[in-house]
């Protein structure tokens, strides 16, 4: 039982032990300038269809510093748009990228240039160019035939009224 007592209390002094016994590491903290950049955050209208521009912005480069944007098609890499964008003194980079007509389908949008701690960065994101769903056919309003079937009985009126009007003038100067 005494030794029982001895080895608890041996185990109550352990986690007190002096600080010379452990030894600390000191990390340095991180640099203040996020690496990566920030995403690449993209402003596309969810509600469009065929979209002509695609605009956003990037944080965390190099101000001054020029952004290669590029639009690709997803998979491959076939540009189909490239810009440049040039950061401004807050070190975001704001950015249009023109998409080309019939360009729907999955794409990425790749960024590479400089961040603030002057090193070079290359990032991606993807997204989705959705394309306008066609417009149903309905027919036609018919609209047209009922102009046409106005415009005839018009005519069809007009040359009744005109040979009344004939028969009417010959009965009365024809009996007298």
């Amino acid at each position: 039982m005494a030794l029982r007592v001895v080895a608890l209390g041996a185990a109550l002094l352990v986690p007190f032990a002096p600080a010379a016994v452990t030894t600390a590491q000191t990390v340095p903290p991180p640099p203040a300038e996020a690496y990566p950049p920030a995403a690449i955050i993209n402003l596309l209208d969810p509600f469009g269809c065929d979209a002509s521009s695609i605009s956003g912005n990037i944080g965390a480069v190099l101000p001054g510093s020029t952004v290669t944007l590029q639009l690709l098609r997803a998979g491959s890499d076939v540009v189909l748009t490239s810009v440049p964008a040039t950061a401004g003194a807050d070190g975001h980079a704001i950015y249009v990228i023109a998409v080309p007509p019939n360009s729907s389908g999955a794409v990425v949008i790749r960024a590479t240039g400089t961040n603030t701690l002057n090193q070079p960065f290359r990032i991606e994101t993807s997204a989705t160019i959705e394309a306008c769903p066609a417009l149903p056919t309905t027919g036609s309003s018919g609209i047209g035939n009922w102009l046409r079937g106005g415009a005839a009985a018009v005519l069809a009126g007009a040359a009744l009224l005109v040979v009344a009007m004939r028969r009417r003038h010959h009965a009365v100067t024809g009996a007298g």
